[in-house]
């Protein structure tokens, strides 16, 4: 802090990129942090787009149904090729439903973990007024509220360990006799357990990329977005008590209006300044005093060069 005090506008607004107050941080720890989370949105970006069209998981049909099925046994998905599976597995006179569920499933997994990767990068980095940026955050936690990649990552997982056992329990009894001449006839010939009907789950290679890339935004994204808004919040505050100072010292030196932009100095500043009596002790932060005839009169204290520090 010098012996002058800049004062920023009243609206609070900086064409400075967040990201320069956040890698001003006194603490080494925290500017590797920030510089880390900054370096993974691209990251996440990249291994999201990779991870959609890597295959994620596949099934494999067994028994009696594996072997009718023969080369079509064995079924390979990734999040891409889940998505445009679904028109053929709806029914045709379902085509606007269909519709629905198709664009919210590339738009909640896919289009909004990307767009919130976007608006969080461009909070951080562009060079935006104080209103814009505020925006920006607003976007970025409505992105964060409808980014559902990884619920999608969380859902794979639970179903995918659970399914083989949740078909068993679907088919239950009712394929006791055919399991008995399957187990007893066909057991050379069948994949796997020589039953009427099994299914197999396994999580492919492009699964974990899926984790990755949803670990990565997820991280990443909220540890900047906390970041920045509480950047944003010490800014309004600041702008408020600039406002706030050079009001009172307008009132104190007897001027109708502090000049936009100018500072308090050393020179002018006004220290333990009697106001003028038709000042209120209310507008000039509730410091009163009391003269030695016993009529109360006002006071401004104003004694730190920082508007953070407040007036006392």
């Amino acid at each position: 802090m010098g012996s002058e005090m800049c004062i920023r506008d009243s609206d609070g607004a900086s064409h400075a990129p967040l990201v320069r107050a956040l890698l001003a941080r006194p603490s080494r720890a925290e500017r590797a942090r920030v510089l880390l989370a900054l370096l993974a949105l691209p990251a996440s970006a990249v291994l999201l787009l990779r991870a959609a069209g890597a295959v994620a998981f596949s099934f494999e049909f067994g028994g009696l149904t594996g072997l009718a099925l023969g080369a079509r046994a064995r079924t390979s998905f990734s999040l891409a090729s889940l998505g445009g599976a679904l028109p053929g597995a709806s029914e045709p006179d379902a085509w606007a439903g269909t519709v629905v569920l198709v664009v919210a499933y590339f738009g909640l997994n896919l289009a909004v973990p990307l767009l919130h990767l976007a608006v969080v990068g461009a909070l951080c980095a562009l060079p935006l007024p104080r209103a814009a940026q505020q925006r920006l955050l607003v976007a970025a936690e409505v992105c964060d509220a409808w980014a559902c990649l990884d619920v999608f990552v969380a859902s794979l997982f639970g179903a995918l360990t659970q399914i083989e056992r949740f078909s068993l329990f679907v088919v239950g009894d009712r394929c006791e006799a055919i399991d008995a001449i399957a187990a007893q006839y066909l057991g050379q010939l069948v994949r796997g357990e020589p039953r009427c009907f099994d299914v197999r789950a396994r999580l492919e290679p492009g699964c974990w990329l899926l984790f990755a890339a949803a670990a990565c935004s997820l991280a990443s994204t909220r540890a900047l977005t906390a970041r920045c808004e509480a950047v944003l919040h010490d800014g309004r505050a600041d702008a408020q008590l600039a406002e706030r100072t050079r009001t009172l010292g307008a009132a104190a030196l007897g001027v109708r209006e502090w000049p936009a932009g100018a500072g308090i100095s050393s020179a002018t500043e006004p220290r333990a300044t009697h106001a003028s009596p038709a000042i209120d002790a209310a507008d000039v932060g509730g410091a009163s005093r009391t003269d030695g005839g016993g009529s109360p009169g006002a006071c401004l204290l104003y004694t730190s060069p920082s508007p953070r520090d407040g007036l006392l």
